[in-house]
């Protein structure tokens, strides 16, 4: 009797330990799922929000406040797209050397820096604003590429089960690539609404509309 005693006073901390070490898990699983549904908002938005950016800037008129031509309008669009290719290569050899939370932390400041770059530092004559809105969409660029296999790669390794649950919690973080790409139109819409840029004097309305709606991702 004694020693089925103490057998089970030995065994019964093993049982309760269970119950947090699975709650952590829990926790950690959620949070994981967390970072890649907000990385592929932040990666659609930041894509396509350019359009609209430089939409707002046209002001809706013949005479823009920041004119430019069909060649600056061609490489504002896809400088992200190219900064995303080297983010895409790197980052996920990041995230091997560095770990995945510090690469996460490293590709997100790329993301802030670049959105906040292009809405803060835009500033003086239409050649000035669109150069350093290019350095900076190129650095969002690498930051947003970097998301991809990190966000992937973490969503994947939060989930213990069997190898189709854990495709499909991959599958629900990439899910909300669709809001993410719907957002920078409901931002600009609200933007819209709120201020007319066709009229002269509404200047200092473009400024801020073009510059929140790139400031948002």
């Amino acid at each position: 009797k004694w020693i089925r005693c103490t057998n089970l006073i030995v065994r019964m901390p093993a049982v309760h330990a269970a119950i947090p070490v699975a709650s952590a898990h829990c926790g950690h699983r959620h949070t994981a799922a967390m970072i890649s549904a907000l990385s592929n908002v932040s990666i659609q938005y930041n894509f396509g929000v350019i359009a609209i950016a430089l939409a707002l800037m046209d002001d809706g008129g013949t005479y823009p406040t920041y004119p430019r031509t069909q060649a600056q309008s061609a490489w504002l669009k896809s400088l992200v797209f190219a900064g995303a290719i080297i983010g895409q290569l790197t980052m996920g050899f990041a995230g091997d050397v560095l770990g995945r939370r510090r690469a996460m932390l490293l590709t997100n400041s790329f993301s802030i820096l670049g959105a906040l770059g292009s809405a803060i530092f835009t500033w003086g004559d239409a050649a000035n604003v669109y150069t350093i809105m290019g350095a900076c969409r190129f650095l969002l660029g690498v930051g947003v590429g970097g998301k991809y296999p990190l966000a992937a790669t973490i969503s994947h390794e939060a989930d213990s089960h069997e190898q189709g649950i854990k495709s499909f919690q991959v599958a629900k973080g990439f899910f909300w690539q669709t809001p993410g790409a719907i957002l920078p139109y409901v931002i600009g819409l609200i933007l819209l609404a709120g201020g007319n840029t066709t009229n002269p004097t509404y200047r200092a309305v473009t400024e801020v509309q073009f510059r929140l709606v790139l400031a948002v991702g």
